[in-house]
């Protein structure tokens, strides 16, 4: 009777979740067609892109979009190739398609993770507990008209590959997130600690060439180069040297603060104050932070001659954490850039839900969700006051601290899937 029950409330609880996504989504959709159609939002830059990509190449990182000279085009030119179809369309029907394909990459890379995380009578309800987690972020990033959907379905595609040992296939896929925006690429770290030298010379190499090849034949080799010389110049250059090679999209992008801003720097310039030398401070301090997270990951995860445990049990947390630096590392740091999160959030879910989780383990994951998943949220609320505490970037320290403790923790004999123990949250 109490199973039965038990089942009934499943069944419940993963029908409100389902509900309450879908009209999330639904209100996302429609807002940002509103915006998309009005004022504009990120997504008018990348429609704008695409159409001045086919037609005068060389004014991509040069035109402004109607709202402003802010909204300039900031990333690598596949993605200007990759949005030429969308920008062959009305700018109405161009808006409606973009939010379809955001919606389902989200619904299907959730659906991706419950059925590589969980047996078929739980996958429906860790799908609802990943939907439920994931939302927010998605709904953001869609109302934005932004990319990191995109980016979160591909890392999510090459997340199914690397966790299962086909570490050629994941880097490429995770080489074709980089190629669209370069901070997935510290998953070539992940490949060089993990001794796995085919995944990081597919990740190299796949990453030349979806990056040079697209472009070279949309718009002819020599523009090519030059579209890649000027967005080295302005926002790769910059990055690498710490600010001295400064450029003004950088200094717009990266070193200009908000209140949307939720990284580490951002915290730094809110305590200390604004002006150049605060800005030059708040530089070196990042630089460190990002050396201490990069060394602490790499001794986490690092899989030593003797480790022969390689099923997907022993690299979720290990891929977990690295998606979680793709953020952390990243010279400014957004609510929708956090989709992303859809990874780690499954991964920690599927933990909590399998009984074979090390009792020491559970305390840990429990403790991670806990700690991070309300600060990630309340960070997103329009109150100024929040969001000048940098809620955000606790949250996200919260989540990689947690993951790398979890990764400390677990024995290097892979756990037991728990597609091996179809018990979930509501049986708990």
């Amino acid at each position: 009777m109490t199973r039965v029950a038990s089942r009934r409330s499943t069944r419940v609880w993963t029908f409100v979740a389902f509900t309450a996504v879908g009209a999330a989504l639904l209100f996302a959709g429609i807002s940002s067609y509103v915006r998309i159609t009005g004022k504009g939002t990120d997504y008018n830059v990348f429609y704008l892109a695409g159409r001045t990509l086919a037609e005068r190449p060389a004014d991509l990182y040069h035109f402004q979009a109607p709202r402003g000279p802010t909204y300039t085009y900031i990333y690598p030119p596949l993605f200007a190739v990759l949005m030429s179809p969308l920008a062959a369309l009305p700018l109405s029907a161009s808006a409606l398609a973009w939010f379809l394909l955001n919606a389902a990459l989200f619904l299907h890379g959730a659906w991706i993770l419950s059925r590589a995380l969980a047996s078929p009578p739980r996958r429906m309800e860790l799908l609802a507990w990943i939907l439920i987690l994931g939302a927010p972020f998605a709904v953001e990033n869609i109302f934005l008209g932004q990319v990191h959907g995109l980016i979160a379905y591909l890392m999510v595609r090459a997340f199914e590959l690397l966790r299962t040992g086909r570490s050629v296939g994941g880097a490429v896929w995770m080489a074709a997130a980089s190629a669209i925006k370069l901070m997935p690429a510290v998953f070539g770290v992940y490949f060089l600690v993990r001794r796995d030298w085919k995944g990081l010379a597919s990740l190299a190499l796949a990453g030349i060439a979806f990056t040079a090849i697209p472009p070279a034949v949309a718009v002819g080799p020599r523009p090519a180069v030059e579209l890649l010389a000027e967005f080295a110049e302005m926002l790769v250059l910059p990055y690498v040297t710490l600010g001295i090679s400064s450029h003004a999209i950088y200094d717009r992008t990266a070193a200009r603060k908000t209140l949307h801003d939720q990284d580490f720097g951002a915290l730094l310039v809110r305590l200390l104050g604004p002006g150049q030398e605060v800005a030059r401070l708040a530089g070196r301090a990042v630089a460190a932070l990002v050396a201490l997270l990069l060394g602490v990951s790499m001794v986490a995860t690092w899989k030593r001659a003797r480790d022969t445990a390689n099923g997907p049990g022993g690299l979720d947390v290990a891929c977990s954490i690295y998606t979680v630096l793709s953020l952390l590392l990243s010279p400014r740091n957004r609510l929708a850039y956090w989709t992303v999160l859809i990874i780690p959030w499954s991964v920690l879910l599927a933990r909590l839900m399998a009984p074979a989780t090390a009792r020491s383990g559970r305390p840990i994951v429990l403790g991670t969700l806990l700690a991070s998943a309300p600060l990630l949220a309340l960070s997103g609320l329009p109150v100024p006051a929040v969001q000048a505490v940098t809620l955000g970037f606790w949250g996200l320290l919260a989540l990689w601290i947690g993951l790398v403790v979890l990764s400390s923790r677990e024995p290097r004999a892979c756990p037991r899937a728990l597609s091996e123990h179809p018990i979930g949250l509501a049986g708990t």
